[in-house]
């Protein structure tokens, strides 16, 4: 009724529908004013709120300290009759009078009272002299709480509590007052509200006022009025706007399509000419820059250095890390070879993780000076996602004019020189040379012929023999590939497998090699009677390939030879590459009866940990160290140390390339297993073996016929 009396006090006549007072006429009151709409809004809410605010506290105040109130007594009430039960048993009214003083320290209780069940009084505590009987004890503003007092589920006595309800009354009051001064509170604000909208309705339309007067005084017929306010101004500025954009619509057009096709050119340009994921120059754009380099130079009679930049090992992150990080790897290997540049230099991506950087007015010394730059600003960790990542760069670099006046023939030459650099252990730059030119045309000519080679049945295996120390017998033989080419001859192996090795033609090739070795090991043992061990070297890219064992069972299936004929040979440099997932597939094998050595150990990574992972069964010592073993003290050393070692871990020690007898007697002075090398014999064809392996026969016949003959004799 408050909120309605307010708003009958505050609405105007015009509001009232005809017929019906005490109503508002809606239609009326969109009619009227903002201003007014606002501020009978305004109190409308705050009295409404104002007023259920207070029933609603009034109501919980009411509720909740009576509920709290007669609680607290009940708990009070209980404690005391607890306490007076022995008082009452044994009949001391003193006593009992004592515990009913302890309600002295609370003023809103009256009087209590110990009631017997006969009704007569036995102990009480009352703040006046008024004496309690069995009646009731309450005055009019006072509340009386009967507790039963219990001795063994007996009822001794009942206490009567009298309490002051008038205490309850002013703690209400007081929350009365204070919703009142909240109300006053509430309509305080509702004033300033009020006032507060009123202005954010006046500044719309001084906004609209002030947009008139820039457009008509500065011509700047961009500028839009606000829309986003009343209805009564969004009207307005509409229509403002309409005639604005009307005068402007034809000219915007224009600058609009103008604009956009200019930016479709640029963009289209730069697409051209750049790369998108680092926005270096792309290949054409690199030749057209190195175009004009090359002229300038020509002019100056200076040079032009070309530097062509891969990364090392990158398929390997692009692989195991991802493409996102490889792009990432791409973009910072871009930013860096930008800070090293300068304005004069050209720098373009032309692919994959491939960069070319043009140098004008460079020389040899400053060229090399610039590598050693980019190396070692690229072999600086690049920190991603909490990981370091470590990328080297491998850089060839051809000059103009002495390497060639061709763009084409620069990059070529620049591109062979890196390549070299990669094979000579990446991480370092190589000039390009005619010898370079040469060979890597070798390289590729190879290539070409490799692969017919391996249809036209061209390669062929050569065996040498191993003897054991002691007793100076045939031990075994290492498996050797050659190329016969029907044109160049014997291809020597260093030049053809390294080539296998890295176009990937030496799986295929090291899957025949098995074969053919397993063939001829199965043909030695049906002809000679003897199991005679034959080594295999095993390519790092065929032990990645991961069909090593298969291809093992494949050929001893096929030929039928004995497992234990056929061993394998395995690098320090190719196991290192892959320790975690190379070791268990040996081990299989080696479980299966295949014995494994590690080959050239000491010329490669020489760490003593994978002799702990890897299930060998033979180290070779390696020829660099044989060689001048008894010149060097050195290498002599180093010998003793390697077969010590291997024999403490149980493995039996192979040296190969010994070529002298002062070699030999000199190894076996010092304990080694085995010996390989020119003092036995060259690499030979199958068929020349028959002389070792009529030997062996002989021997093992010879021992074969002395233990029998000493087992007679111990059974005589």
């Amino acid at each position: 009724m408050a909120a309605w009396t307010l708003f009958r006090r505050f609405a105007p006549k015009a509001l009232s529908a005809p017929g019906t007072p005490g109503l508002p006429a809606w239609p009326g009151l969109q009619r009227a004013s903002i201003r007014r709409k606002l501020w009978l809004l305004s109190v409308l809410t705050v009295s409404l709120t104002a007023l259920i605010s207070m029933v609603l506290v009034i109501a919980l105040t009411w509720t909740q300290r009576l509920q709290e109130a007669r609680e607290g007594y009940q708990l009070k009430g209980r404690i005391v009759a607890d306490n007076v039960v022995p008082a009452v048993v044994f009949n001391d009214p003193q006593t009992a009078s004592e515990i009913l003083r302890t309600f002295v320290n609370d003023p809103t209780v009256l009087r209590a009272a110990l009631i017997l069940p006969g009704g007569q009084g036995f102990a009480q505590y009352s703040r006046s002299p008024v004496q309690t009987t069995g009646a009731d004890l309450s005055p009019g503003d006072s509340q009386t709480l009967r507790i039963p007092v219990m001795q063994s589920q007996t009822v001794v006595a009942t206490l009567l509590l009298d309490y002051d309800r008038a205490a309850l009354y002013r703690g209400l009051w007081i929350s009365i007052g204070a919703l009142a001064l909240a109300t006053l509170l509430s309509l305080a604000v509702s004033l300033y509200a009020a006032r507060r909208l009123h202005r954010m309705i006046q500044d719309p339309l001084h906004d609209l006022s002030a947009v008139m007067k820039r457009i008509s005084q500065g011509g700047d017929y961009s500028m839009r009025a606000p829309t986003d306010v009343a209805p009564e101004i969004t009207e307005m500025s509409r229509s403002f706007n309409l005639m604005i954009e009307q005068i402007e619509q034809r000219r915007q057009a224009l600058e609009a399509e103008l604009a956009e096709r200019k930016r479709m050119e640029r963009q289209l340009e730069h697409l051209a000419l750049h790369d998108t994921l680092t926005q270096l120059p792309n290949r054409n754009n690199l030749f057209i820059r190195l175009d004009q380099l090359i002229a300038t130079a020509r002019r100056s009679h200076t040079q032009v250095a070309v530097f062509f930049i891969d990364l090392d090992r990158f398929k390997q992150i692009n692989d195991t890390l991802g493409h996102n990080v490889g792009d990432v790897v791409l973009r910072e290997t871009a930013a860096r070879l930008l800070a090293l540049t300068r304005a004069s230099d050209v720098l373009a991506r032309i692919g994959g993780d491939e960069f070319v950087i043009a140098m004008p007015d460079a020389s040899l010394a400053s060229a090399a000076l610039v590598a050693g730059k980019i190396i070692d600003c690229l072999s600086q960790d690049m920190v991603h996602d909490g990981k370091a990542l470590t990328v080297t760069p491998s850089i060839g670099i051809s000059l103009f004019p002495d390497d060639s006046a061709s763009i084409v023939d620069l990059l070529k030459h620049a591109d062979m020189a890196m390549y070299h650099a990669k094979t000579s252990g990446r991480n370092g730059f190589r000039f390009f040379s005619a010898d370079l030119r040469d060979s890597m045309v070798r390289k590729v000519d190879i290539e070409m012929h490799l692969r017919d080679a391996i249809r036209n049945r061209e390669l062929f295996m050569v065996y040498q023999p191993k003897f054991d120390f002691a007793g100076n017998r045939l031990a075994s033989f290492e498996a050797l590939i050659r190329w016969r080419h029907p044109t160049q001859g014997l291809i020597p192996p260093g030049d053809f497998i390294p080539v296998a090795e890295e176009t990937g033609l030496i799986v295929e090739i090291g899957e025949w090699v098995l074969h053919e070795v397993a063939r001829q090991s199965h043909l030695w043992e049906r002809d000679f009677g003897l199991k005679v061990p034959v080594a295999v070297n095993v390519s790092s890219r065929q032990l990645r390939d991961g069909r090593l064992e298969e291809i093992m069972a494949s050929a001893i299936e096929s030929t039928q030879a004995s497992r234990d004929c056929l061993e394998l040979e395995i690098t320090e440099s190719a196991f290192m590459e892959d320790p975690e997932g190379i070791a268990p597939a040996l081990k299989r094998l080696q479980e299966q009866g295949t014995k494994i050595s590690i080959d050239d150990f000491g010329t490669g990574y020489s760490s003593l940990s994978y002799l702990k992972k890897l299930p060998l069964n033979y180290l070779k010592l390696d020829q660099t160290f044989v060689r001048d073993i008894e010149r060097d003290p050195n290498d002599a050393a180093i010998c003793h140390a390697t077969i010590s070692l291997a024999h403490s871990l149980g493995l039996e020690v192979i040296a190969e390339g010994i070529e002298t007898p002062s070699q030999f007697e000199y190894l076996s002075r010092l304990g080694c297993d085995i010996g390989q090398g020119y003092y036995y014999s060259r690499p030979v064809e199958a068929h020349e073996c028959s002389q070792w392996l009529d030997t062996r026969a002989g021997q093992e016949r010879d021992d074969a016929e002395l233990a029998r003959r000493t087992l007679a004799g111990d059974r005589a």
